[in-house]
């Protein structure tokens, strides 16, 4: 009897505290994603000691933290809510409330994050959440709850090369702000992070605000990243990476390893703009972002590339080795992959931006690719300093292997004669250019030799002056858009709905939907809240069988459906 007695009191007692920590509480409203079942809530005003299962008893802290003193274990299913406008402090440990720094958080357990949720795994019906509740915040109205790793902005925004004698704090040697590495089916969703500061020289290392190495399946979205500095650093006059800073890192090639992008912005005007690398590794979906005031994106495992805004682009480091606007390093998935409704805008055109010039659009695709870039917009361009616009020629390790079809774009380039698509007579490099509208001082568009390609006679090109006599302009509300109804590339084009029919037997239902319809400007960007509005334009329906306009714009028309507003913002690829 005695023996019953005090099993029954060890039972209680475990199943008492399995209670607080083992199930969460309801999700209730909070438009989760699907599978996210059991939700736990995070404030600035919690206590570790609660139970963490309603927004009036939250945790302080949350799981990923190194000062999280609950006691759960993620599981798939579950949510982590945080409260709008709180702040969580992951630098300075004389703040409240301070998250602390992991360590042996990844790489092999040997670098430190400050939110690690290394090796942190869901399940494609029961994802993994960290998000947010838009009723749930502090002060007067929702904001995002704020990850600060506390170093103060650069003295002087948007100047190159603007640094800091030194990094008041550290994450660890590298700095990884979150830390994803080896985590799969987690959702990371509206969030903004500042405060990153690198003292790594010598273009080794790295300091990171997302470390996706060998993760899958994971959806980041709605972030605000911002707030970067840096100590003084030097190229030397040297080729390759003189900065260390990167938004998104993953180093990891395999095409397996999918990411999904989706209303991020990366804002650095208030930082040194060539300061950090947007993104370097594998990138299989980016979708409604926006990339300004920021440097160089090389990318691997690439898909479908739509409706982002890449804005004020500046040559990475000191201008001592040249960057890139937009290279995909030559694994894009096999098959077919597209790059669409896309707005390229004042590249180089800052004062100082590119001293020794950068790669525009460069896609060197892998055996047996094929992309299509079409409705896309790319203007301000400085032509005096930019090296290679549009490099259609592919280099020495994927020569006579991709297949590029570039057609209904719109192209501009200031001063200079500077040609548009830039060839390599080294190898030939299969492409179609159809229909597409050139903006150039150069006598062509496209520099020659050009082997193994096609130039459909339907496209137009003009002088600057030309296209600003015919009211082709940057400033018009849509940059180079058709100003009237018989303006010079209006129904002079080819109508290219088997581009379309294409794209939807490659399986790219999306991309060929939008391949009926002229460009949506891709997305604007409300500086007031930091967040990606989409669309920037409502389409106008190309027609089926009539002539289309030359370049990225049909004038007059139906408009298009409107897109219904992104609601949980999930991915999953098998």
């Amino acid at each position: 009897m005695a023996r019953f007695f005090r099993t029954a009191i060890l039972m209680a007692c475990f199943l008492s505290a399995g209670s607080a920590f083992a199930a969460g509480g309801s999700c209730g409203s909070i438009p989760v994603p699907s599978g996210v079942t059991s939700c736990f809530y995070i404030s600035a005003a919690g206590a570790d000691t609660n139970n963490g299962t309603s927004e009036a008893t939250p945790w302080l802290h949350s799981p990923g933290m190194a000062n999280y003193a609950g006691g759960h274990t993620l599981a798939p299913g579950d949510g982590i809510i945080f409260r709008g406008g709180d702040t969580w402090h992951f630098g300075n440990s004389a703040l409240s409330p301070y998250a602390g720094v992991k360590t042996n958080c990844d790489f092999n357990a040997t670098q430190s994050a400050g939110l690690c949720l290394q090796g942190k795994t869901g399940t494609a019906n029961n994802p993994i959440y960290y998000g947010f509740d838009s009723t749930w915040f502090s002060g007067g109205s929702w904001a995002r709850p704020l990850f600060n790793a506390d170093n103060p902005l650069t003295p002087n925004p948007s100047v190159v090369g603007d640094s800091v004698a030194s990094c008041a704090f550290q994450l660890g040697a590298q700095n990884k702000f979150v830390s994803l590495e080896s985590a799969h089916f987690v959702t990371f969703d509206n969030f903004e992070l500042t405060g990153l500061c690198s003292q790594i020289l010598g273009g080794t290392g790295g300091d990171f605000y997302f470390e996706e190495k060998g993760g899958s399946n994971l959806t980041l979205s709605r972030l605000y990243i911002h707030g970067w500095t840096h100590i003084p650093f030097s190229c030397g006059g040297s080729p390759g990476y003189c900065f260390n800073l990167r938004a998104f890192d993953n180093s990891t090639n395999s095409v397996a390893d999918f990411d999904f992008h989706n209303q991020i912005v990366v804002d650095g005007s208030d930082s040194d703009p060539a300061g950090l690398e947007t993104l370097h590794g594998n990138a299989y979906n980016f979708s409604q972002n926006v990339f300004r005031y920021t440097a160089q994106i090389v990318f691997t495992g690439g898909h479908t590339w739509h409706d982002n805004l890449f804005s004020h682009w500046f040559e990475p480091g000191d201008g001592a080795a040249h960057g890139n606007l937009f290279e995909d390093a030559g694994t894009s998935i096999s098959g077919s992959n597209a790059f669409y409704n896309n707005v390229f805008q004042h590249i180089c055109s800052d004062s100082g931006a590119c001293p020794l010039g950068i790669v525009g659009i460069w896609p060197e695709m892998s055996v047996g690719t094929t992309e299509y870039w079409f409705n896309n917009l790319m203007y301000d361009v400085d032509g005096s300093v930019t090296g290679n616009y549009f490099n259609i020629g592919q280099n020495a390790n994927f020569g006579n292997q991709g297949t590029l079809i570039i057609f209904n774009n719109t192209f501009q380039v200031n001063g200079g004669t500077g040609v548009i698509l830039q060839c390599n007579s080294t190898f030939s490099h299969p492409f179609t250019a159809a229909n597409n509208h050139y903006i150039t001082n150069g006598a062509s568009q496209y520099s020659s030799p050009c082997t193994g390609g096609t130039f459909v006679t339907d496209s137009t090109r003009m002088s600057n002056a030309t296209a600003t006599a015919a009211g082709y302009t940057q400033v018009e509300t849509f940059a180079y858009s058709p100003p009237a109804a018989n303006s010079a590339t209006v129904g002079v084009g080819t109508n290219e709905q088997s581009r379309c029919t294409a794209l939807s037997a490659a399986g790219l239902a999306a991309a060929a939907t939008a391949c009926q319809s002229d460009t949506t400007f891709g997305v604007s960007y409300n500086a007031a809240n930091h967040t990606a509005v989409y669309p920037a334009r409502t389409a106008i329906l190309r027609p089926v069988s009539a002539t289309w306009d030359v370049g990225a714009y049909q004038s007059g028309g139906t408009q298009a459906s409107a897109p219904n507003p992104p609601t949980g913002l999930t991915a999953s690829v098998q």
